[in-house]
């Protein structure tokens, strides 16, 4: 159709054109929702958004938090505070080990354990978990990137490009060279990315794939002397629309990171003191926060990540000796947690924006098996959604 002077198209004018050359009366504009349907050939009108867009909708899952114990059980929360109405679910993994990493993309779960990789189509979690992939080593972190999943496992990564993989997926090994313990995996929409101790230098190393979902290529990058532990991308970290790419390690009462580039090989690399050994990190919109595992101490801020002034809560009194990875949910931070002699804690609880403050406890429901847990994830997780595109 013609456009008007201006550049400008009318409603009643793809109304004229759609019917016809028609002069549509009083509110008589056309829908978009009638644009995309003809009637009189059989059609119907597109009752869900996914219909409309041919896109696949995101289905929020009951599950609000998942865990497991040492024999590969996996238990369940639909409690956004994780306080409350743990549940058992099904035993996973040939190997009963520890449930490693899970993450929730809209259609269903994936799940690392000690040597393998689950996946289930159910979008609560509880039930129809196959094996897809085996002799992975740790699985030490896993990832949704929008398009496929990559797992990480002891020295090696792995890639699929279905949206749940089951027990006849493909999934392709990527080598990540001379690893010694590989780390978390992170992306920042475009490219997929991680930070692992390297071999036999001990350095931490930063490893660029060249795509999200099927690498043929990497940039490495020896960072510098500490064991490598995870990586994260953060959009805007340093402010002023400035991302920051982090390097979490060992090495005491820090962490490393560059601003703005993602392989690090011409990056002006920053140490950030900040009063804890920063191995697990997450945001939310109005702080940043570190988990010191060993010690038990949340460390955040909420200024910008790079230059902010940075405070600290020791969680022991809670009755716990050892914290894992932090998350957010959009409603509380969870840990998993170890307990100390007398307690029965799994994991700790912090329902409220500010990471610094009372954390509380959670006893171990019915059925667990040993003294902690190593993984404890959120079905929903607003900023990493926010960049995997992922609706819910």
């Amino acid at each position: 159709m013609a456009l008007t002077t201006s550049g400008q198209i009318k409603l009643s004018e793809i109304w004229t054109e759609y019917n016809g050359g028609a002069t549509p009366g009083v509110n008589q504009n056309v829908s978009l929702g009638a644009l995309s349907v003809n009637v009189a050939d059989g059609g119907t009108n597109p009752d869900a958004m996914s219909e409309f867009y041919g896109l696949a909708s995101c289905i929020a899952s009951t599950t609000k938090w998942l865990t497991g114990d040492n024999a590969g059980n996996l238990f369940y929360t639909q409690a956004d505070s994780g306080l409350t109405g743990w549940t058992a679910g099904p035993q996973l993994g040939s190997t009963r080990g520890w449930l490693r990493y899970a993450v929730y993309n809209g259609s269903g779960w994936v799940a690392g354990f000690d040597n393998e990789v689950w996946a289930t189509s159910d979008t609560s979690g509880t039930s129809g978990w196959t094996l897809t992939k085996g002799n992975t080593g740790l699985v030490m972190g896993l990832m949704w990137t929008g398009g496929g999943w990559i797992a990480i496992g002891r020295y090696d990564a792995f890639y699929c490009t279905d949206t749940i993989p089951d027990g006849s997926t493909s999934w392709t090994t990527f080598d990540l060279g001379n690893v010694n313990v590989s780390g978390g995996v992170a992306n920042d929409g475009t490219n997929s990315f991680l930070a692992s101790r390297s071999f036999p230098e001990f350095r931490i190393r930063w490893h660029l794939l060249n795509a999200l979902t099927e690498p043929t290529s990497q940039t490495t990058h020896d960072i510098v002397s500490y064991f490598g532990r995870h990586a994260y991308f953060v959009p805007d970290g340093a402010g002023s629309g400035n991302d920051v790419y982090i390097a979490t390690t060992t090495h005491p009462n820090s962490f490393y990171y560059t601003v703005g580039n993602s392989d690090w090989s011409s990056a002006t690399v920053s140490l950030k003191g900040i009063g804890a050994t920063a191995s697990y990190f997450d945001y939310n919109d109005s702080y940043y926060a570190f988990a010191d595992s060993t010690n038990c101490k949340i460390t955040s801020t909420s200024g910008a990540l790079t230059t902010g002034g940075y405070s600290s809560t020791i969680i022991t009194s809670v009755g716990i000796d050892r914290i894992g990875q932090i998350f957010w949910n959009g409603t509380s931070w969870g840990a998993p947690a170890r307990s100390t002699s007398g307690n029965t804690y799994f994991a700790v609880f912090r329902n409220a924006s500010n990471p610094n403050g009372t954390w509380t406890g959670v006893t171990k429901p019915s059925g667990f098996n040993g003294t902690r847990s190593i993984g404890l994830f959120p079905s929903k997780r607003p900023h990493y959604n926010a960049i995997t595109d992922l609706g819910c």
